[in-house]
């Protein structure tokens, strides 16, 4: 294997992916692991007939699927692996730097269908009356007031809150702008944490840490597993929670659709049906609870 070619392929790929297709740092890290794993395999597997990233053929990717379904990794696991491999080849298609894509063929594994997890109302309650600072707990009103991802939340910046119309300008994957309301309760949050903002220098981001430095997305998953705690939660909080959270306490309260998938900032509306089955749950819960014959 020509480590060197492979590094300069790789390295142009994640600069693509990063920069031009602004996907986030944890995709980011994730596709480079997966790809480094992949060549690892092949350099083994076919250290004559694989020399650089160009000489990989079909049934070579398809060889490396097939080993990791052998060692039962999970369905999702593969799956991404796939996704990673199917865009590393893409690239050097459009670059003119091979003529076909090896892994475009390759079958994703059928995933199951997750119900997404997400907080009651009491435990809500609980988790919002649990924070000790004003910042902790504009961070906790505005992820369940408006179900904006963390990365979202973390590029925030002061000029990106509408103070007058309870609007929020955010940035999505790929750099997609969409406006998301403010609910009364995180804009009177917001409103209590300003005065104690402290930025260091020139610094623009909404939200803070002790330093006067914005807030990083491992910064605001340490904060909500100590939150978790402190609200005494018997589960794992993670910014995803409580987006799923949002959507679902909306879907049950008659949201449409459609709404939810425009403030969630889904490209597809298929990606938002999964709150539908959420919302069949919670039906049949208050039929087993209601009925006298459930």
């Amino acid at each position: 294997m020509d480590e060197l070619a492979f590094i300069q392929a790789l390295s142009g790929f994640l600069a693509a992916l990063t920069h031009e297709r602004q996907a986030s740092p944890y995709t980011t890290r994730n596709y480079e692991l997966d790809l480094i794993d992949c060549f690892h395999f092949l350099a083994t597997a076919y250290t004559n007939e694989c020399a650089t990233p160009q000489a990989v053929t079909d049934v070579m990717v398809r060889e490396y699927i097939a080993t990791l379904f052998r060692q039962k990794k999970k369905p999702a696991t593969i799956a991404r692996k796939i996704s990673a491999l199917r865009s590393f080849f893409r690239y050097l298609t459009t670059r003119k730097l091979i003529a076909h894509n090896p892994a475009e063929a390759i079958r994703m594994p059928k995933l199951p269908r997750q119900i997404p997890k997400f907080l009651t109302l009491d435990e809500i309650d609980r988790l919002l009356t649990s924070a000790h600072s004003p910042r902790d707990q504009a961070i906790l009103e505005l992820l369940y007031a408006s179900g904006i991802r963390v990365q979202e939340l973390v590029t925030l910046d002061l000029e990106h809150v509408d103070w007058e119309g309870r609007l929020m300008r955010v940035y999505g994957k790929g750099k997609k702008e969409r406006m998301v309301p403010i609910g009364r309760k995180a804009m009177t949050a917001l409103g209590a944490y300003l005065p104690e903002r402290q930025p260091a220098d020139s610094v623009h981001a909404l939200f803070l840490n002790r330093f006067g430095k914005r807030l990083s997305e491992r910064s605001i998953e340490r904060f909500l597993d100590t939150a978790a705690r402190t609200a005494h939660l018997d589960r794992r909080l993670t910014p995803h929670v409580l987006r799923h959270t949002f959507a679902t306490h909306m879907m049950n309260a008659g949201a449409d659709l459609r709404l939810i998938q425009e403030l969630l900032g889904h490209a597809h509306l298929s990606t938002t049906q999964c709150y539908t089955h959420l919302d069949l749950v919670h039906l049949m819960k208050i039929y087993d609870a209601a009925h006298p014959k459930a």
